[in-house]
């Protein structure tokens, strides 16, 4: 009897070992499982607080960059604001011609080809301008394409076909030709023939 009792305390014990050994195991488990939370937990506040930093460094940024486009625009209503346009004066076409004749007389420097220069027209305009006179059209519409360039009509000046003149009698013109000191020109009232190059 005595064999069994201590047979049986051996697997009361063994049993109990087991047990224990396993509740220990369970314990070392849930431990490992709670742990590895944490540190998914942690990961993801980490995560989490970089977002919201990047957040605000792009929403500091932005604040600025509206900050100094509204300081700009102030900057630049206020300069307006102070400096008034001054209002362009309206010239007639005798003052025109007058100072352009001025500009001659001061300056014996002929324009370069490639410059654009009082008379000279595009080649656009002249495709039009010559159509219009071919087919006899409205002298208006001509007289619009002259009147912004035209060169004032002088004798002692040298003048080149295709270009705007404007003669102080005669109003403006289109030179359809010249040739040998003579320019053919388009009035409103026909086609006059003018002197040029003219030297006392």
């Amino acid at each position: 009897m005595a064999k069994k009792k201590a047979a049986k305390k051996k697997t009361a014990k063994k049993k109990t070992a087991k047990k224990s050994a396993s509740k220990k195991k369970a314990v070392k488990k849930t431990a490992k499982k709670t742990a590895k939370k944490k540190a998914v937990k942690a990961k993801s506040a980490k995560k989490v607080t970089k977002k919201k930093a990047t957040k605000a460094a792009t929403a500091k940024k932005k604040t600025t960059a509206k900050k100094k486009a509204v300081k700009k625009a102030q900057s630049k209503k206020t300069s307006a604001k102070a400096a008034p346009k001054a209002k362009p004066v309206k010239k007639t076409q005798k003052q025109k011609v007058e100072e352009v004749k001025e500009a001659i007389k001061d300056s014996a420097v002929t324009p370069s080809k490639s410059s654009t220069y009082l008379g000279e027209l595009s080649r656009a305009q002249i495709r039009s301008i010559e159509r219009m006179i071919q087919t006899g059209g409205e002298w208006e519409k001509i007289a619009s394409y002259l009147e912004g360039v035209a060169k004032p009509y002088s004798m002692g000046l040298n003048f080149s076909e295709k270009t705007a003149i404007s003669h102080p009698k005669l109003g403006v013109g289109y030179i359809m030709s010249a040739e040998n000191n003579r320019i053919k020109v388009f009035f409103e009232s026909g086609i006059k023939n003018l002197v040029m190059n003219y030297r006392k």
